[in-house]
């Protein structure tokens, strides 16, 4: 399959082109050589987060580095929530808790084996006075599932059968590693991550790999919502069922009309 069919020359649903003026002008935390500047050349919205592609050119204006920086605004009342945070709020610093969607993506981007997941490559402290927090995580540059199978329907078209064998084995791998750890084998300190955000517009594409060289590489991003469980967490699923997600994907212990200790029917949302 050509990319073509993955390229960035179609207008995005979520993409805004031009120069990204009013970002905050940095990148901290990435490496800089002499003479290298950070570049902010595109702008992505989305929920509460804003997202900027940043590209490092060096003293002779070629393109040598790529990254999407993600800027995550909370209101007050959600950046307090606990279920926000992993760790202990009343820690100080620097021990201070970070996001779930940090630790869970920092996690998985080390665990064994794991490929199929955008690794993060860095993050800031969060700053209590914006209610903010920012991620620096790899750049996919063939735009996410969502938009292809918008492509193909768009075009009368189907995707190719072998790509929707990588997409499901891609996935597959990084519900095994969220559960145990890695794909080489249990590990015994491992919580178990839970997504709670899984479609396809959290699907990414990178470039091809050696394995599949026709295809583009699906990425599991986007831990927004993801928390952390245990073996007889007697707070799973209640605790992790407060209406986030997105209709039409939930698990059914998401769904408002289905009680999330027992599954049964939930008359009174049905009323």
């Amino acid at each position: 399959m050509p990319l073509s069919w993955f390229s960035g020359d179609v207008i995005w649903r979520r993409f805004v082109n031009g120069h990204a003026g009013d970002v905050d002008n940095r990148v901290s935390g990435l490496p800089l050589a002499p003479n290298e500047t950070w570049v902010p050349q595109r702008d992505f919205s989305g929920g509460q987060s804003r997202g900027f592609l940043w590209l490092k050119y060096d003293v002779h204006d070629n393109v040598s580095d790529r990254v999407f920086r993600k800027d995550v605004y909370l209101g007050g009342t959600r950046f307090r929530d606990p279920g926000l945070w992993d760790g202990d709020l009343k820690r100080p610093a620097p021990k201070r808790p970070m996001p779930y969607e940090v630790t869970c993506n920092e996690q998985l981007s080390a665990a064994a084996g794991t490929q199929k997941v955008v690794r993060i490559r860095f993050s800031l402290p969060p700053d209590a006075l914006t209610c903010s927090y920012k991620m620096y995580l790899k750049w996919a540059p063939h735009r996410d599932l969502a938009d292809v199978i918008d492509q193909f329907w768009n075009q009368n078209e189907h995707i190719p059968e072998p790509m929707i064998w990588y997409v499901a084995e891609a996935l597959a791998e990084c519900g095994l590693a969220m559960e145990q750890g890695g794909l080489d084998g249990p590990d015994a300190d491992w919580d178990e991550i839970v997504h709670r955000d899984l479609k396809p517009m959290n699907v990414f594409l990178d470039a091809p790999d050696a394995r599949y060289p026709r295809y583009p590489k699906p990425l599991l991003g986007d831990f927004g919502l993801a928390s952390k469980t245990k073996p007889n967490d007697p707070n799973n699923p209640h605790w992790y069922n407060k209406g986030e997600g997105t209709d039409g994907f939930l698990a059914p212990e998401q769904s408002s009309w289905i009680d999330a200790q027992t599954w049964a029917p939930d008359r009174s949302s049905a009323a």
